[in-house]
């Protein structure tokens, strides 16, 4: 079974462009220590308020949990984010 976590958050559409380039690098160096970690950052279309949401994802393809591993990245956009991460997990069903 290989699950998925899903995390989204609001930042500001002008903070878009230095928390996209902060979780990319994050990721970049949680893939360098964690062999088989794929991971994606996501931006929804539009604007709602002033505010765009980002979602980060994180899984690994021999089914391994990557909760972990979505909480080292945690820090990477927490200068940015307006309000709560939230976090979901998915099984891959194919």
């Amino acid at each position: 079974m290989s699950l998925r976590h899903y995390v989204y958050y609001r930042v500001a559409a002008a903070d878009v462009a230095a928390t996209v380039a902060a979780v990319i690098a994050a990721q970049a160096g949680l893939r360098e220590r964690h062999r088989g970690l794929r991971t994606e950052c996501l931006r929804r279309p539009g604007e709602r308020e002033g505010n765009v949401t980002l979602m980060e994802v994180y899984g690994f393809a021999d089914g391994h949990d990557a909760a972990s591993i979505e909480a080292e990245a945690a820090a990477a956009s927490r200068r940015w984010r307006q309000g709560e991460r939230h976090i979901e997990a998915f099984v891959v069903l194919g």
